[in-house]
Parts: structure tokens; C-alpha cells; sequence
């Protein structure tokens, strides 16, 4: 059985990526963390786990060239269809791999850059004996979802961008008849508050982000 690591990331473009961070920090300043931000998830889960294949879902679907030319190191990209809501992404995109043969899939975002490779190698565990695994959002959400086991119902109806996500996703496996392991919770960043708490757990990565240096200084002041 292959462990799996699915990315779902948007080819980093001003104004189309972090665009609710970009409102308050700049869209310029976003592009640059973001594209940060999907180099560190790349090497860190590429270099720090036990993984078999690592495969990256992008959109919009004529950028998936130019996105595996730019963050190289992953085993395989696809195009994800930018038009669907997140749950159809999701879904595709999951049950794309696990048709693949006897596979565990792990999906992640690009929103937590600095969540701990040590909670990917624990997903994998855990979908040894659930049928689901799911990494709780402090926002209500989910930053991390895996399966061994393709059930669309779960991805059906849900509030997606609410604070209903996980819960409405949990009830979704349940009534399915599934079993389900949590990891421990862990936040995104998307507002310059969740970027202040990240200056703080992970200063090394933000360090290395060049013409951002006014900005980190400003929100050092204005703490």
C-alpha cells in the first residue's frame, strides 16, 4: 500500500492567491509569501517524511507547466478544476488516486506552511486502522483530510469556508458508516494576525522571503 501526499495549490499569481491576507497586508506582499509558502511545503514534505509519491493538483489548469517548472520535487501535477467548489476538488482529486491501485491519500493545503511534517507521517498511521483521518482548523475547518477509502457522500452538502466544516464532515463519515482519527489542531494563515503568531513559531521561514522587510517590521510595531 503507497502513502500519498495530494497538494491542492494555485499557481502564485498578484491578486489570485491570499487574496484575504493581500487585503490587509498588501497583494504584493501576499504573492511573496505565498509563493514561499508552496516551496516550504514542497521541500519540507519532499526532504522530512516517509511518503511514496508526492502529487500537486493546481489551477488554474494552463498553469500546471509553468507551476511544476517553478516548484520542482514533486512525483507528479495535475490540473484541478478551478470552477468547482472545494468539496467536487476534493473529491476528484482524491478519488483520482485511490483508483490508482491500493493507495492512502493525505490532502493538504498551502495555508499552513509551517504545520508539522511529524502530523503527515501521523495521518498515514492512523489511516491504517480509520477509514478516514481528519487535521482540525482553529477556524472550524479542516487544513488536512485522509482516506483509504473513497466516499463521496463525505464532500456532499457541506458550509465549505465556514465554521461548520469539520463537524458537518465528521457527521458526513459517520452516517457512512466510517471510522475517523483526529490529529492535533494546528491554524492557517490568513489574516495578518495568524502571520504575527507565525513570525513567532516560525521566524527561519519568513527570514529567507526577500522585499518583505517593512512588512514583518510593521506588524513587529504594531503588536
Amino acid at each position: 500500500m503507497k502513502n500519498i501526499l495530494l497538494v491542492f495549490a494555485k499557481y502564485p499569481a498578484k491578486g489570485e492567491v491570499k487574496t484575504r491576507l493581500g487585503a490587509e497586508i498588501g497583494h504584493d506582499n501576499a504573492l511573496k509569501l505565498y509563493t514561499s509558502f508552496v516551496s516550504h511545503i514542497i521541500n519540507t514534505m519532499k526532504n522530512h517524511i516517509d511518503v511514496d509519491e508526492i502529487w500537486c493538483a493546481v489551477s488554474p489548469k494552463n498553469k500546471v507547466e509553468a507551476f511544476s517548472s517553478q516548484f520542482k520535487g514533486a512525483t507528479s501535477y495535475f490540473a484541478q478544476n478551478a470552477d468547482a467548489s472545494l468539496g467536487t476538488r476534493l473529491r476528484d482529486g482524491i478519488s483520482q488516486l485511490l483508483q490508482r491501485g491500493d493507495n492512502k491519500v493525505v490532502a493538504i493545503g498551502t495555508d499552513s506552511p509551517n504545520m508539522p511534517a511529524e502530523n503527515i507521517t501521523a495521518a498515514f498511521k492512523k489511516l491504517d486502522r480509520h477509514d478516514f483521518v481528519l487535521g482540525p482548523a482553529l477556524d472550524g475547518g479542516y487544513y488536512l483530510i485522509g482516506q483509504s477509502q473513497m466516499v463521496e457522500s463525505v464532500f456532499n452538502d457541506i458550509e465549505w469556508s465556514s465554521e461548520k466544516v469539520l463537524q458537518q464532515s465528521i457527521s458526513k463519515i459517520k452516517n457512512a458508516g466510517c471510522t475517523y482519527a483526529l490529529l492535533p489542531p494546528f491554524y492557517d494563515i490568513d489574516t495578518a494576525q495568524n502571520l504575527k503568531q507565525l513570525m513567532v513559531d516560525a521566524p527561519d521561514l519568513l527570514n529567507s522571503i526577500t522585499g518583505t522587510e517593512e512588512l514583518f517590521q510593521s506588524l513587529r510595531d504594531d503588536s
